[in-house]
């Protein structure tokens, strides 16, 4: 595993490793009415560092710090709720994205995005859970990339000791 470096340069702050991954999923997503794992983002646009995996959609952190992540999905035209969780090592955060679609089979479903902030120590991994409550399919081709999971480092977890 390697960490992200931050160096000062007159000032600057410089990222030279920092982790940042997109990733998309290039067609239609089978989900049931369990939340399951997704494996889905397998076209990768940015990969800084190699700390997604898009075999397994899991993201691992090479050091402790805050990181940001986002994902967005469309739903299929039928009628359905559709959920998008964030796990951090195989548990649920407790943010999800809720996408409820009216559909009746020829309009287009709706959509939604959602981005949150994580604090992490390196080898900690998120990834990625959903379903659907009636297990229909979510929507997903390589020439729009609607659904996507996205992540970058934000900030390095530093600890300052003070002489009394």
């Amino acid at each position: 595993m390697t960490s992200a470096r931050i160096q000062s340069r007159a000032g600057q702050l410089v990222l030279p490793e920092a982790a940042v991954f997109q990733a998309y999923a290039v067609a239609t997503i089978s989900l049931t009415t369990s939340f399951v794992e997704q494996a889905i983002f397998t076209s990768v646009s940015i990969n800084r560092g190699n700390h997604f995996n898009s075999g397994t959609g899991r993201f691992t952190a090479p050091c402790p710090g805050i990181y940001k992540f986002g994902t967005a999905m469309i739903a299929g035209n039928d009628n359905d709720v559709y959920r998008f969780r964030f796990y951090k090592n195989g548990a649920y955060t407790g943010n999800s994205l809720r996408v409820d679609n009216n559909a009746t089979g020829s309009e287009y479903g709706t959509n939604g995005q959602m981005e949150i902030y994580l604090e992490l120590e390196a080898g900690d991994y998120v990834s990625v859970f959903a379903k659907s409550d009636a297990g229909g399919d979510a929507y997903g081709d390589s020439t729009h990339k609607y659904t996507y999971f996205n992540g970058r480092f934000t900030t390095r977890l530093m600890i300052r000791f003070t002489t009394i």
